[in-house]
C-alpha cells in the first residue's frame, strides 16, 4: 500500500510538472520547415513555396519572412544536364539548409550573373549547402564547388 501511494504521487508530479512547463516558459522548438524552388517556379507573393507551388529563385525563397533560421530550402533541376537552372547571387543571411532534391536526375547548377561575384555569400553561422553544382567568378571554365557540402 505505502508503494502504491508512491507511485500514485510520483506521478501526480510529473502531471504537474508536464502541465505546468508551458507557463515556466519551457517550449520545445518548433521542427523546421521545408520550402521549395524550381526552375519551372514562379516568385510570388501568393505562392507558398510548397513542392507543388514554388519559387523560382534560391534569394527570392531567402527573402521570404516565413523562412527562417533552421528551415531546409529544396532545389529542383529542370531535368536538363547541366543547364543553368539557377543565376544568381544569393545572400545567405538565414542559418538555413540549401539541399539538391534527391529527385533530382541531375544536381542544379547555381551559376552567377557577374564574373567577378561569388555565387553564394554566407553572411550566417550554421548554413549548410549540398547536392549542387555552383559555379562562380574565382573559375569561368568550370565548377568552383562541385557538389560541395560545407557547413559554416
Amino acid at each position: 500500500m505505502f508503494n502504491h501511494c508512491l507511485i500514485l504521487v510520483s506521478r501526480g508530479l510529473l502531471f504537474l510538472m508536464v502541465t505546468t512547463a508551458p507557463a515556466l516558459g519551457v517550449w520545445a522548438a518548433s521542427p523546421p520547415e521545408t520550402f521549395y524552388v524550381s526552375p519551372f517556379g514562379v516568385d510570388a507573393d501568393l505562392r507558398p513555396g510548397s513542392e507543388v507551388q514554388p519559387w523560382r529563385h534560391i534569394g527570392y525563397a531567402l527573402g521570404r519572412v516565413e523562412v527562417t533560421s533552421g528551415d531546409i530550402i529544396i532545389v529542383v533541376d529542370d531535368g536538363i544536364e547541366a543547364s543553368d537552372d539557377y543565376v544568381e547571387n544569393v545572400t545567405v543571411s538565414k542559418s538555413v539548409k540549401i539541399h539538391g532534391a534527391d529527385t533530382n536526375v541531375y544536381k542544379p547548377v547555381v551559376k552567377t550573373p557577374l564574373g567577378d561575384h561569388s555565387v553564394f555569400d554566407v553572411r550566417a553561422s550554421g548554413v549548410e549547402i549540398k547536392g549542387l553544382c555552383i559555379y562562380g567568378a574565382a573559375n569561368c571554365c568550370g565548377p568552383i564547388v562541385k557538389d560541395k557540402n560545407f557547413q559554416i
